[in-house]
């Protein structure tokens, strides 16, 4: 029978089989940009997709969304800068974002 006190790790505790980040990745994560989008910015993009004129969105809603939108945005930056950096680049270019842009559209899906 399990012991009760026995703890799980956490799968941070097992970096899930990864290769411990390197130098530059560091660098990197703590070079992070802090990203933000105002969100009447967002409102105006919604709204261009809107089928209904009169459709508004609520505050809560509006706020909810600049959030998944920063969230996506940070992690396309961090996805590109592991590609950019396992191909021994220093600086991020389009061609990198071009190759994570497929994976990362499926995973937002």
């Amino acid at each position: 029978m399990a012991d009760p006190n026995d703890t799980v790790p956490s799968t941070s505790d097992h970096n899930l089989g990864r290769a411990a980040p390197s130098q530059q990745q560091q660098q990197r994560a703590n070079q992070q940009p802090t990203t933000s989008f105002q969100p009447q910015t967002i409102e105006q993009l919604c709204k261009m997709f809107f089928s209904n004129e009169k459709t508004k969105l609520n505050s809560e809603p509006l706020l909810l969304t600049t959030e998944l939108m920063r969230i996506y945005t940070l992690e396309a930056y961090q996805r590109a800068a592991r590609q950019a950096d396992s191909e021994g680049c220093d600086s991020v270019t389009a061609e990198h974002i071009e190759k994570i842009l497929p994976q990362l559209l499926l995973d937002f899906a």
